[in-house]
């Protein structure tokens, strides 16, 4: 898998973990609360947190982000460092990748990944209907 497709499926996932948890997000892996899409985040962020090379550009990135979760600038600043971490360290690459193809379906591509609360429908899925009733 090339970085950029790579980090198209990262992204989210590490900035769904940001939103849910800030900078804690590292340490909150365990937590039954957390969807999958937030733990597969978690374990991507601590991977890339060991790596020596790694651990200061994507922590101050993670840093920024919390302060502005919402914020397109820092999502983006935050897939930047991850781009040029991966483009550094191709077996980082590929053990992350490695982590995405054996995590399933909604880490895959079109999977869904919300970075915080979602209170109305969330598809995924070739020919999905959804109806919602009040």
């Amino acid at each position: 898998m090339d970085v950029d497709a790579l980090i198209t499926q990262v992204g989210p996932l590490a900035t769904a973990a940001v939103a849910k948890w800030g900078e804690s997000a590292l340490t909150k892996a365990g937590d039954t609360a957390a969807t999958e899409s937030v733990k597969l985040g978690q374990r991507l962020l601590a991977t890339l947190f060991s790596r020596a090379k790694a651990e200061e550009p994507v922590r101050s990135a993670v840093a920024d982000l919390v302060s502005a979760i919402d914020d397109p600038d820092f999502q983006a600043a935050l897939r930047a460092q991850l781009k040029k971490v991966l483009r550094e360290d191709p077996a980082l690459a590929a053990e992350l990748s490695s982590m995405l193809a054996t995590a399933g379906p909604s880490a895959s591509e079109r999977g869904i990944a919300i970075g915080g609360d979602n209170t109305g429908i969330a598809s995924s899925g070739d020919g999905a209907i959804n109806i919602q009733r009040r």
